[in-house]
């Protein structure tokens, strides 16, 4: 099966905007917290978004991700939250590219 580049590009932002999130308890909380009050509301309130900044070790941001999921990538994100813990999430990082 031959994945277009559009796609690849769509999943593997994603795939990255998932491990960033799993990888810091506070966001995970957060985030797990957003989606579930979203679902209990049954789409009365807006879909929630996230915006993560990615720091280096002297705290510099490195990198801004604006996510703006649907419903679908809100249900795919909590079961990877609920899944995965962080210690399996951090092994993740080795399928990101060295860039991100």
């Amino acid at each position: 099966m031959e994945i277009d580049p559009h796609q690849a590009e769509y999943l593997k932002y994603e795939f990255e905007c998932f491990v960033r999130i799993g990888l810091e308890p506070e966001c995970r909380r957060a985030t797990i917290e957003k989606i579930e009050q979203y679902f209990l509301s049954r789409g009365a309130q807006p879909l929630p978004t996230f915006h993560l900044e990615i720091m280096d070790a002297s705290g510099r941001v490195t990198r801004m991700i604006d996510f703006e999921p649907d419903e679908r990538q809100l249900v795919r994100l909590h079961e990877f939250l609920n899944r995965w813990t962080i210690e399996e999430v951090r092994e993740m990082t080795s399928l990101l590219p060295e860039d991100l």
